[in-house]
């Protein structure tokens, strides 16, 4: 990877941690640059926390023509906050979650936009104070990859927050350990890809064909029973939380979470719900033109095929996507019987959720937990 650092503010603990990072980079073997150029992959910068930055202002937006390049690299912000205001801050969002309705005035922080408080009490309430702090942080700073430093005369933790709101929690009593882990859980995350190339392929299905399919009216009754459950996370519009005129350039309009998908055996594929980040979709209330038809993944790997319907909205599905029918090639299928309809073997597990949620407990007799390889655990990849 090639890394540079920009310097925002002078804040001397983050001028510590951005060298620190630096020389961790390098002796990793990176590439450290003096400035950002057409190789760069990596641009670490500083912000203040608390003031808003004006999107003009944010590499996100400006790295491009401020060091006239032909590509975007990864920004990431590092933010440094004392441990009582960290602390105060935490509390705050603990006491005013709890009021339902939410007060806007509770939500009021400075450079967001008036709708945000919905956000916030949305996101808080999902995953608890830190995740609307972390909404908040993101919307001032203008950036998605922000690295919270808590400390005053050195850093003592940090938390590493992306766009689906993960907030890993990096311990610094060991130098070594906290700058090699920050580092490697960058790298991780930029030495994949996003797996959103979708091709489509063969023929157009007929309106004809759809109308009689099971599979879309019972997708529209599954999404409407897990909206009715509070299952996803409302949508998150980057318009609610921050006014950026210039997002269109630099990161989705709309975020939202989670892909649902079954089985049609008349067309031996997987119908999915479409992505979000192309345009506002709530997987609580899906209709047919929010699903897609998924024949198989590309051969090298970098996204699903599918099919066009004829008559209705063909947009791209989810990244999630890739993954499921990925599933279906590994697992076993069945015969059904004539009535069915199927004209070749399906897979044994017919339909397929993809959500952001953790369990609490399940009973053995009725679900089977299958553990991901150990590497996932320390350093998760998010989806897209």
């Amino acid at each position: 990877m090639n890394v540079a650092y920009v310097p925002g503010p002078s804040i001397p603990v983050l001028e510590e941690v951005a060298e620190g990072l630096m020389d961790c980079f390098h002796r990793l073997g990176h590439h450290v640059q003096e400035a950002p150029d057409r190789r760069t992959d990596i641009v670490l910068t500083t912000a203040r926390f608390g003031q808003p930055l004006n999107w003009r202002d944010a590499l996100l937006f400006t790295v491009r023509r401020r060091f006239e390049l032909d590509h975007s690299p990864a920004i990431y912000t590092l933010v440094n906050v004392s441990p009582a205001q960290f602390q105060r801050q935490l509390e705050h969002f603990r006491t005013v979650l709890e009021k339902d309705p939410p007060d806007p005035a509770d939500y009021d922080f400075a450079g967001l936009a008036p709708r945000a408080y919905q956000v916030l009490f949305e996101q808080g309430r999902r995953g608890g104070p830190i995740l609307a702090l972390q909404r908040v942080v993101q919307s001032q700073v203008k950036c998605i990859d922000v690295l919270l430093v808590i400390g005053e005369e050195r850093p003592l933790e940090a938390y590493l927050f992306n766009l689906v709101g993960a907030h890993p929690r990096i311990e610094a009593e060991d130098r070594g350990f906290f700058y090699r882990d920050i580092v490697l859980r960058v790298v991780t995350t930029l030495s994949t890809t996003t797996v959103t190339a979708h091709q489509v392929v063969g023929e157009p299905i007929s309106r004809e064909l759809w109308r009689r399919l099971s599979t879309p009216a019972a997708m529209c009754k599954a999404g409407r029973q897990l909206g009715r459950r509070k299952f996803f996370t409302k949508m998150v519009r980057i318009a609610d939380l921050v006014s950026v005129p210039a997002m269109t350039d630099a990161v989705s309009s709309q975020y939202s979470e989670g892909c649902f998908a079954t089985w049609e055996p008349a067309l031996d594929a997987l119908i999915a719900t479409v992505t979000g980040s192309a345009r506002p979709v709530d997987k609580g209330s899906i209709t047919e033109d929010d699903l897609a038809v998924i024949v198989g993944v590309r051969p090298d790997g970098q996204g699903a095929q599918v099919r066009h319907v004829a008559g209705k909205r063909n947009d791209p599905p989810s990244s999630e996507a890739v993954e499921m029918r990925g599933m279906d090639s590994s697992l076993p299928t069945i015969t059904l019987e004539a009535d069915w309809g199927a004209p070749a073997p399906v897979p044994v597990v017919r339909s397929k959720l993809h959500g952001h949620r953790g369990i609490a407990a399940y009973d053995p007799l009725y679900a089977e937990y299958v553990p991901m390889a150990v590497p996932y655990h320390y350093y998760p990849v998010s989806c897209a």
